[in-house]
C-alpha cells in the first residue's frame, strides 16, 4: 500500500508540474480545471503518505509548500496570459 501511494504521489506531482508548465503555452478553462485536480491529488496523496508513515510534518510541509508555490506561480502566470489573450480577442471582435 505504501509503495503504491508513494509512486502515485510522485507521478501525480510530476504530471501536475508538467501540465502547469504546458498551460503557459496552451491554456483553456478545461485545462485549468485539470491542473487544479492534479494539484489537489498531489496534496491529498501527500497527506495520506504523512499519515501512513508518521513522517516528520515539518519536512513534508516544506516540500509540499515548495511544490504548491511553484505550481501556483505557473498557474497564475498562465491564467494572466490566457485572460489577456481573451480580452484582446473580444476587443478585436468589436
Amino acid at each position: 500500500m505504501l509503495l503504491v501511494t508513494l509512486i502515485t504521489h510522485v507521478l501525480v506531482a510530476l504530471l501536475s508540474i508538467l501540465f502547469s508548465t504546458l498551460l503557459l503555452f496552451r491554456a483553456s478553462r478545461k485545462k485549468f480545471y485539470i491542473s487544479y485536480f492534479l494539484i489537489f491529488g498531489t496534496l491529498l496523496s501527500g497527506t495520506i503518505l504523512v499519515v501512513i508513515t508518521h513522517s516528520s510534518l515539518l519536512s513534508s510541509c516544506v516540500a509540499g509548500l515548495s511544490y504548491l508555490f511553484v505550481v501556483s506561480i505557473l498557474n497564475y502566470v498562465s491564467y494572466q496570459r490566457w485572460n489577456k489573450k481573451l480580452v484582446k480577442e473580444r476587443i478585436s471582435l468589436k
